[in-house]
């Protein structure tokens, strides 16, 4: 059910995105600089109350996507993991966590041609691994269990169009955004169409 809701949520913005109406690049000083600017990519990096945020986003026209992780620090990967359960009984179940992960989409709002604010709105997810150890020699067998916990994530943020050496449009963007669980972020943006 998650997946189906997570694929309907992007369907909606893909279809969202192709029916903006095509704007007129040339000439036009009316249009604002996200009208002008089609599509943009930014990745940025910022803290939070887990720690470390690495965000990657992409923006078709007023609607926008951002990818967020986070806790990066307590993601426990094994290096050496068996595949098979352990072949006796004196092991220790250990809880693994892994990195927290989310998604939120924006709408962007014009504020002047250049400065647009966007509330965010997403989830994000969690999990944990239970392995189990053997006592005896300290290694890890197959995954017993795995759990995913999904919470709301929401916030908002400031996007900036920076003016370029190119004549009728923008090379680059800046973005602030606060996000529940991701905290602070600063991204730094390009302009693809």
């Amino acid at each position: 059910m998650k997946t189906f809701l997570f694929c309907l949520l992007c369907c909606a913005t893909i279809a969202s995105a192709q029916r903006s109406e095509t704007y007129n690049k040339t000439n036009d000083t009316t249009l604002n600089m996200q009208q002008r600017n089609a599509g943009e990519m930014s990745f940025g990096a910022g803290a939070g109350q887990y720690g470390v945020s690495l965000a990657f986003g992409f923006r078709a026209y007023f609607i926008g996507m951002d990818i967020a992780l986070t806790d990066l620090s307590s993601a426990q990967v094994l290096k050496n993991q068996l595949d098979y359960d352990p072949p006796h009984n004196d092991y220790t179940l250990r809880t693994l966590n892994t990195a927290r992960y989310g998604i939120t989409f924006n709408i962007y709002y014009p504020v002047t041609k250049r400065l647009f604010v966007f509330p965010a709105l997403g989830f994000s997810a969690t999990g944990t691994n239970t392995i189990p150890q053997s006592n005896a020699t300290g290694w890890y067998y197959k995954t017993r269990s795995s759990t995913e916990e999904l919470a709301l994530c929401y916030g908002g943020g400031v996007s900036y169009f920076l003016t370029s050496g190119r004549k009728g449009g923008n090379d680059l963007t800046l973005s602030l955004t606060y996000r529940t669980v991701f905290g602070l972020t600063a991204n730094i943006g390009v302009v693809f169409l």
